[in-house]
This record gives C-alpha cells, sequence and structure tokens, in this order.
C-alpha cells in the first residue's frame, strides 16, 4: 500500500465521523462512503502485508457498527479510528494512540 492510499482512508473516516456528527444522516453520502470503505477492506485483504492488515479489524468493527445503526457508539468509535492511518504514514506509532483508545 502507498501513501496516498492511506491519505484517502484518513479522509474517508474523516468524512464519515463529520457524517455521523450531524443529527441526520445524508444516506446518499452515507451509501458513498461506505462504498470506498469497502474498497479499502478488499484492497487490505488482497495486497496487504500482515502488519497493515491490523487496520482490518477496525474496518470491520466500523461495518458491524454501521450494521447496528448506533449513531453515538459509531461515532466514538471513529474518533479513536480516523487518524489510524497516520501510523503506516510514519507519522505516529500504534502506542500514540493509548490516550484516545
Amino acid at each position: 500500500m502507498n501513501n496516498n492510499f492511506y491519505l484517502e482512508l484518513k479522509a474517508c473516516l474523516s468524512k464519515l465521523r463529520t457524517l455521523y456528527s450531524a443529527e441526520c444522516i445524508n444516506e446518499d453520502k452515507l451509501y458513498g462512503l461506505t462504498s470506498e470503505l469497502a474498497f479499502f477492506r478488499s484492497q487490505l485483504e488482497k495486497k496487504g502485508r500482515r502488519r497493515e492488515r491490523k487496520l482490518l479489524y477496525c474496518i470491520s468493527t466500523l461495518s458491524n457498527l454501521i450494521k447496528e445503526n448506533s449513531h453515538e457508539k459509531i461515532y466514538d468509535f471513529l474518533t479513536v479510528i480516523c487518524n489510524m492511518p497516520d501510523i503506516f504514514l510514519g507519522k505516529r506509532n500504534f502506542y500514540s494512540f493509548g490516550r484516545e483508545i
């Protein structure tokens, strides 16, 4: 995976977080962003190295939360994970997320 992949994943997660911060969710935007998320998931499954595949847990958990439709849980989870692609961009390490988690 290259840096552009992680920047786009981070942007997708940030957009989802913004979407879930509103009282009413635009279903069209949600559909588009969940489709993007499915693409990122498939790319990680196919091409991701072992270390990179750890993001699959985050994406799977997020997908399950979206299916549950619990807006507050989704928003809180996105708050924690939306910057995790920074690990693979070399901007942060996993342990720097300890306080957020």
